[in-house]
């Protein structure tokens, strides 16, 4: 006796008890996974910048893209600064052009690299000095000049390490030094270190009311540096009504734009 197909609609509702029971576990597997009794061991984070570390020291990092590798590869001037703690970085210009590290001064540290974007101050390492002001509390200083300006004169900069890396030294958000003309239009000054620490600027400005001849008043303004940020910390005069023939007699340096930092400064070592 031969048996007849069972009509579609039966086979189909014997097959969803089946159908209901996948889905069923379906839903306990993810309830579990979620709720963490199925969570998967994480995995520890791999370092896939291989490049940041390539020839350099163990742990050391990258300023952006300019590694150990490409620093010491780079067209570049060195030199040694003594930091306020104690300790010494090196530091190394590196000129414009082609490379990660060009047109930067970037420090070597014990973190590793830490750099300062220069391209736009068109600085001349030729110009380049160590200044060391007195006591601890500073660390010393690089001052790098910028390319003579084409009517006469230039920007002497000063730049600081600091526990992040290396910064001009500022004075409520502009270059300490002020610009140096040196075609005959600017007032007398000089930079100095002075005795107590810190950094002084001496500036000369015409007395009031005028005489008969040129007549000066010179000032001295001394600051500290903490951090690469300038602080005002005294003022005095040194010079009252002082005549231009007998200021020029004594004090020439303050006419001598090579004179910035006289006594306190070193050539900057290549």
């Amino acid at each position: 006796m031969s048996s007849e197909p069972e009509p579609r609609s039966l086979v189909h509702r014997r097959r969803r008890p089946d159908t209901a029971r996948t889905l069923a576990a379906v839903v306990l597997a993810t309830v579990l996974w979620t709720s963490g009794c199925g969570e998967a061991p994480r995995e520890a984070p791999v370092d896939t910048d291989t490049d940041t570390n390539a020839g350099s020291s163990a742990g050391a990092a990258a300023w952006g893209s300019c590694t150990q590798r490409d620093l010491d590869s780079a067209e570049g001037s060195s030199g040694e600064l003594a930091t306020s703690d104690g300790g010494d970085v090196q530091v190394t210009f590196v000129a414009d052009g082609p490379g990660p590290c060009a047109g930067a001064l970037v420090v070597r540290g014990p973190e590793g690299l830490s750099g300062l974007d220069v391209t736009r101050m068109d600085l001349d390492v030729r110009t380049a000095q160590v200044v060391s002001p007195a006591g601890d509390d500073t660390g010393q200083l690089l001052r790098v000049d910028s390319t003579g300006h084409p009517r006469g004169g230039f920007r002497p900069h000063l730049f600081a390490v600091t526990e992040t890396g290396l910064v001009e030294v500022e004075l409520d958000g502009r270059p300490l030094l002020p610009f140096v003309a040196t075609d005959g239009g600017a007032l007398p000054m000089t930079a100095t270190c002075p005795a107590d620490g810190g950094v002084g600027i001496v500036r000369a400005a015409t007395s009031k009311p005028p005489g008969i001849l040129i007549a000066w008043d010179v000032r001295l303004t001394t600051y500290d540096v903490t951090d690469g940020e300038a602080v005002r910390t005294s003022s005095r005069q040194l010079e009252d009504h002082a005549a231009d023939p007998l200021l020029h007699r004594d004090r020439p340096e303050l006419f001598d734009t090579g004179s910035l930092f006289a006594g306190c400064s070193r050539p900057w070592t290549s």
